[in-house]
């Protein structure tokens, strides 16, 4: 007897990835400087390299950031390229500087800022 190999019935049976929801409610939201903020960018960036993550890092070091107002960190970048390579590793960035700066209240803003 064959049998017939049907990838819509695989994917039909795949569950949808819920995302985790984390409660950052009782974590610690430590005041931090814009300095300490760039060293440890900084420290990210030089990890990527360490990694032979070579391309992340060419794209995200010419980014630009900048602290805002209730822990918000905006990053500039020139195109909409390098924002999507920084959307890559933004999970892994956000781990990093949550831990590094005792907070879990900051968040990312990305902003593209076209060269005239």
């Amino acid at each position: 007897m064959e049998r017939s190999f049907n990838l819509k019935t695989i994917f039909h049976t795949v569950e949808e990835e819920k995302p985790v929801i984390e409660n950052l409610e009782n974590k610690p939201k430590d005041a931090f400087s814009e300095e300490k903020l760039k060293k440890f960018w900084t420290e990210f960036l030089n990890q990527l390299l360490k990694g032979n993550k070579i391309p992340t890092y060419n794209a995200l070091h010419t980014g630009k950031l900048e602290l805002m107002e209730n822990f918000q960190i905006q990053f500039e970048f020139s195109s909409a390229s390098l924002a999507n390579e920084f959307d890559l590793e933004r999970d892994n960035l956000m781990r990093f500087l949550r831990e590094k700066l005792n907070n879990y209240a900051l968040d990312f803003q990305v902003k593209i800022v076209q060269d005239e």
